[in-house]
């Protein structure tokens, strides 16, 4: 497996990075924007000539890294107009433990695997409305890249890691397990400095082409398997880099003690975060474009068989 290579006095660095970063304008700290506009650059390349016509034809353009942000940007919206919606960004499936029903981690269906599962039906039928088949490719190229963040897939029954408290430089700067793999980890990866940073777009461009020349030899590889066999290799990533390495984790008690002060993650687990997370933005964008492919492939071989059978 490639990785980035890690670099010397990561922590120091690492602490320049997020006052930077917080104090310069703009700057996008989640996932859900540079992280998710990372997969949308990965992907655009790698989309199929029948995807793209297909994806014109229906979007009136083709902008995968813009499409990325759209169901972050519309979740009180979503959450309005369509019911369940906040929970489709993620999977509560136990890290520790046995196999465990999925009705007791996606309750009424209310989670990205059962969710994205439908909502390729939904774009591989050109028969479905166009404005559910826009809405469908919106949120399946969100929904893939979300998938691909351990804690969207993994968790230790603390809401993926919100309710563990963590600080990362001093008690200026507190923050939770999940935002240091939001976000927090995301920069620490895309960050080349301040000039760089006021490049906005070119800066996050620039490091999606560099993440795809890296993991180029695992692309075959990356397209095969289900959406399903995707979201328990992210639970098993989750419990192996996420809650293993966290100091005195140990399954079947509680991530964080009650009442315990914020926990500082040592130097090693900031490293092997900086390992993991650069494949995990390959890997989603790689299978953002394997889902639109498929699926719209499908749908103009639906339409083309109905065609050759309508009679004449």
């Amino acid at each position: 497996m490639k990785q980035l290579p890690p670099r010397a006095g990561a922590v120091s660095r690492w602490c320049l990075l997020v006052v930077c970063c917080v104090c310069l304008p703009g700057a996008a700290l989640a996932w859900g924007a540079d992280g998710h506009r990372t997969t949308g650059y990965i992907a655009q390349p790698l989309l199929s000539p029948v995807a793209r016509t297909e994806l014109l034809a229906l979007m009136g353009e083709v902008d995968v890294a813009k499409w990325s942000t759209w169901m972050d940007e519309q979740r009180d919206r979503l959450k309005k107009e369509v019911p369940g919606s906040n929970q489709w960004h993620y999977d509560d499936r136990p890290v520790c433990g046995g196999p465990v029903d999925k009705a007791e981690y996606c309750p009424n269906g209310d989670c990205a695997s059962e969710q994205a599962d439908r909502l390729m039906g939904v774009l591989a039928n050109p028969d479905s409305p166009v404005e559910a088949r826009r809405q469908a490719v919106l949120m399946l190229v969100h929904m893939v890249g979300d998938i691909h963040q351990p804690l969207h897939a993994g968790e230790n029954h603390d809401q993926g890691g919100n309710q563990v408290r963590i600080t990362l430089v001093g008690p200026l700067f507190p923050t939770n397990l999940h935002a240091v793999w939001d976000s927090d980890l995301v920069n620490m990866v895309l960050w080349r400095g301040p000039e760089a940073a006021r490049q906005g777009e070119t800066m996050v461009r620039g490091n999606a082409k560099a993440l795809a020349r890296q993991f180029a030899s695992e692309f075959p590889a990356w397209r095969r398997g289900t959406l399903d066999a995707w979201m328990e290799e992210s639970r098993a990533l989750s419990r192996r880099w996420v809650y293993d390495p966290l100091p005195n984790f140990q399954c079947g008690l509680p991530t964080q003690a009650k009442g315990s002060g914020p926990m500082e993650l040592p130097e090693a687990y900031l490293e092997g975060g900086r390992r993991l997370v650069p494949q995990q933005l390959a890997r989603a964008g790689v299978r953002i474009a394997q889902v639109l492919n498929t699926t719209l492939e499908a749908a103009a071989r639906r339409r083309q068989t109905s065609a050759a059978m309508a009679p004449r």
